[in-house]
């Protein structure tokens, strides 16, 4: 009995000086309007692998379908949860704004997320929000913006995503 404590103490010990990755890291709160819940930029972490992205306007608000067969698209933070990527081009200086609303009973830790990631290399995603969840993002006119919906199921998962520049 007194091996098998030992082992179990080794084993516990290297899992948790493991290297694997975990939640993103060197956080940077960015400068919200008035009204607009914290989000968190990061440009230390990769930010979400880009994929084919369906075109947004700035001002649309759409029914977004996440499937299980769709991709992941952080394999490096939320592996098991599968995304949508939607580019909106601003057509003015300002703060571009992505709500994503839910139906049904929040899942906590589970519930679905959405970010927003520039061409520079930052990207935002919001404190915890439901069944809105909102973040934003200072952007540039003519640059183009990409959304991501991320969802961890169950799928069919239907979303609504409005987007806009304020």
């Amino acid at each position: 009995m007194k091996r098998l404590i030992t082992v179990a103490g080794f084993v516990l010990v290297a899992a948790c000086d493991s290297s694997l990755p975990t939640a993103p890291t060197a956080r940077t709160p960015v400068q919200q309007p008035t009204g607009t819940p914290p989000g968190v930029v990061n440009t230390s972490e990769p930010g979400p692998v880009p994929i084919a992205g369906t075109t947004i306007w700035p001002g649309d608000s759409i029914d977004v379908m996440i499937e299980d067969s769709d991709p992941r698209c952080f394999p490096n933070w939320d592996s098991i949860g599968r995304c949508g990527q939607f580019d909106a081009t601003v057509p003015a200086d300002g703060t571009l704004v992505a709500t994503l609303t839910a139906s049904g009973p929040s899942r906590a830790s589970w519930n679905p997320d959405v970010f927003i990631a520039a061409s520079d290399g930052r990207w935002i995603y919001p404190d915890f929000g439901w069944p809105a969840t909102r973040v934003s993002l200072p952007v540039e006119r003519g640059l183009t913006y990409r959304v991501v919906v991320l969802s961890y199921g169950p799928f069919p998962d239907v979303l609504q995503l409005t987007v806009k520049v304020q």
